[in-house]
């Protein structure tokens, strides 16, 4: 083991035992418990605290079980844009490493990049979504993170290139989430275009040529959508996600009626997803 700076021992000789750790799980069954300084193919380096001191121990990966990665400060309330950031520079570098959770701010932080107007912003969601498809180690993360991929590229104006590659995976698919990931990029793409084609001709609707196809964008945006709920409905996030989905078309299309009736099933069969907040706003904003 080497020995830290005097300076530093003392300063972490005032801080005590009591911040969260990281444990790295030996073969042996020996566990050690300190602060991730440095992580390699072949190395683990680990901060160790004692009482009077800290001291670090470089590790053979070799002999390494797994690691068990400490929750960073304001983990667990992380939401806004800045906090998400924070904690997604900082977890990154492990993106890789098993149980790490790394990939879930990733795509947190890149969907709240996309959500800006932001060509900048849009980019670097789409940077994210490609590292996180490709790096993490978690591959239940990899079908959001290629669907978000196609979304900020349909954000950036590349649509035509997302849908035919969503389109791919649709036909390809074997995992149901590969498959309700794509079926939400081209819903997505055909909401994008009503909304447009809607903007673009204020006077659609007696309008011979641009009906039908207007019609065309928002029957698929809402079968595609609704495409979880209707076939995959113990998907409850996805089914949920397409639901509230379908009532932002409904709403665009200014019919309340099905936009509270999509917003009423999220209450009522998806109580426990992130989106019963925004469906029970939704209900009580259609309801005045």
């Amino acid at each position: 083991m080497k020995s830290l700076p005097l300076i530093l021992l003392f300063a972490f000789a005032i801080l005590g035992n009591g911040l969260a750790e990281d444990t790295v799980m030996m073969k042996d069954g020996n566990a050690l418990e300190g602060e991730i300084l440095g992580l390699n193919q072949e190395f683990v380096t680990l901060k160790i605290r004692g009482e009077i001191g800290s001291s670090t121990s470089r590790i053979a990966y070799k002999n390494v079980e797994y690691i068990e990665f400490s929750p960073l400060e304001g983990e667990d309330e992380a939401t806004d844009l800045e906090a998400l950031k924070a904690i997604w520079e900082e977890k990154q570098k492990y993106l890789s490493q098993p149980r790490s959770n790394a990939g879930d701010f990733g795509l947190a932080f890149a969907e709240k990049l996309l959500e800006s107007s932001n060509k900048f912003s849009q980019e670097r969601a789409k940077g994210i979504f490609e590292m996180v498809e490709a790096k993490d180690w978690n591959v239940e993360n990899h079908p959001r993170a290629k669907q978000g991929r196609l979304r900020s590229m349909i954000a950036l104006g590349s649509i035509k290139e997302a849908m035919s590659e969503a389109r791919r995976m649709a036909e390809e698919a074997e995992d149901p989430r590969v498959l309700i990931e794509a079926n939400y990029v081209l819903a997505s793409a055909e909401f994008d275009q009503l909304k447009k084609l809607e903007e673009e001709n204020p006077r659609w609707e007696v309008d011979d040529e641009v009906r039908p196809i207007r019609n065309e964008h928002f029957n698929a945006a809402l079968d595609q959508f609704l495409f979880p709920y209707l076939f995959y409905g113990s998907e409850e996030e996805a089914s949920a996600r397409g639901l509230m989905a379908a009532a932002e078309v409904y709403q665009q299309a200014k019919d309340p009626t099905n936009a509270k009736l999509c917003a009423e099933d999220v209450v009522k069969l998806y109580p426990n997803t992130e989106h019963r907040k925004r469906a029970e706003e939704l209900i009580a904003k259609l309801s005045q």
